[in-house]
């Protein structure tokens, strides 16, 4: 397992384990964060477009958006590393209390610098994403 993917495997961790000290040290102070989560097929939470600039206002909204779906869960499905700072992610959206979770299918690109998580961008589709790794994202 390369660092990148264990750094996101940490934060992933730390977010389904609601420790926001935990994922806040992961996170670059530079972060930039866009659309956290995908806005396809959700219906009942609310969604959160846009990019938010900075760890805390990044660590900030998941917390934020956690505490309103009452519990989020990511499973990692698998990864592929991009360029000599990327990596590229499909994971699971579980949104809800455990008894009634949705799910959805999604897919991150992250960036990375000083062994934090600089950027991440989700999207809705595996060619969304490699779009915006062709445009350089």
């Amino acid at each position: 397992m390369t660092d990148r993917e264990q750094i996101a495997r940490r934060a992933i961790e730390a977010l389904n384990e609601s420790d926001w000290d935990a994922l806040t040290d992961c996170i670059h102070p530079d972060m930039r964060l866009s659309q956290p989560v995908p806005d396809v097929g959700q219906t009942q939470y609310e969604s959160y477009p846009g990019t938010y600039h900075g760890r805390t206002e990044a660590v900030d909204l998941l917390r934020e958006f956690a505490e309103r779906a009452d519990g989020v869960r990511i499973d990692l499905r698998s990864t592929e590393l991009v360029g000599d700072d990327g990596l590229l992610y499909e994971f699971v959206w579980l949104i809800g209390p455990e008894e009634g979770r949705s799910a959805q299918l999604a897919w991150g690109l992250s960036r990375f610098k000083a062994d934090r998580v600089l950027s991440s961008s989700i999207f809705a589709t595996e060619d969304a994403a490699r779009s915006a790794i062709a445009r350089g994202a």
